[in-house]
């Protein structure tokens, strides 16, 4: 099941939490909050904002840097053997229809509003060096913070599995999972159940499904191309044999 494969792997990760947390708690304590911690939870209030002050400013430049608020990030050109083909006119129609491609790209990302999630992001990936980004197709981009899922990657970094665990109410289940339960109807509507998803690389595409209470949640099981996979797991640093990365936050501990 992947419930046990989840907290299995969980052990190797604790390390990485711990220090995480750490770095967490000097800067901004609700990105990496403790074990155990609750919306009722009281949150440890840092005797100084330098830390705070400095991951807002850092995050808001690679922001502004990754994806600048009027102009696109990258530019669309055709190769150079190929131009050497084409006519004038040619060339300049190819060169319109790139830059269209760019603007379309733009406007999707307005669109989406990814910024907010993708600062996020950057902000996990400052303090804590890990974070896991869910993009779909058409849904909304979803960031997992390093205590919901677990990665395994192979000696060159690359990633082999991941498993997500979400704690969701019965209100918020897929329509598929809520068939797993014995009686959705007498299921206290705000008692949370555990959503895992796994994703693992075949060697020739990923594979994914969600399990709930260690049955498969019916219709969930699919697979993605090579460089289709909507789950990326993201390091800051990354250091080798191991499968979770180094924030920036942490080399900076001592002081």
């Amino acid at each position: 099941p992947v419930k046990s494969e989840y907290f299995k792997y969980s052990q190797d990760r604790d390390n990485y939490l711990r220090r995480g947390r750490e770095a967490s708690l000097f800067t901004i304590p609700t990105l990496l909050p403790q074990e155990s911690f609750e919306s009722s939870s009281q949150i440890t209030t840092p005797f100084q904002s330098v830390g705070a002050e400095g991951v807002n400013n850092l995050s808001a430049k690679l922001l502004m840097s990754l994806l600048p608020p009027n102009a696109p990030f990258f530019r669309l050109v055709v190769d150079d053997a190929e131009l050497e083909g084409l006519l004038a006119e040619q060339r300049s129609e190819a060169e319109k229809a790139l830059a269209k491609i760019e603007r379309l790209v733009m406007q999707e990302i307005e669109v989406r509003g990814l910024r907010v999630p993708i600062s996020e992001a950057l902000k996990q990936l400052i303090v804590t060096g890990n974070v896991l980004v869910y993009l779909p197709p058409k849904e909304q981009i979803r960031v997992f913070r390093l205590d919901r899922y677990i990665v395994k990657r192979d000696s060159m970094g690359n990633v082999l599995k991941i498993i997500t665990k979400e704690s969701l109410s019965s209100l918020s289940l897929p329509e598929q999972a809520k068939e797993i339960l014995s009686d959705p109807e007498s299921e206290e509507v705000y008692r949370n159940h555990d959503l895992f998803t796994c994703v693992r690389w075949t060697g020739s595409n990923w594979k994914i499904h969600q399990e709930l209470e260690g049955k498969i949640v019916p219709g969930s099981e699919g697979s993605y191309p090579k460089n289709r996979c909507p789950y990326i797991a993201l390091r800051f640093t990354s250091m080798d044999g191991e499968d979770y990365g180094r924030g920036y936050v942490e080399e900076y501990l001592g002081d």
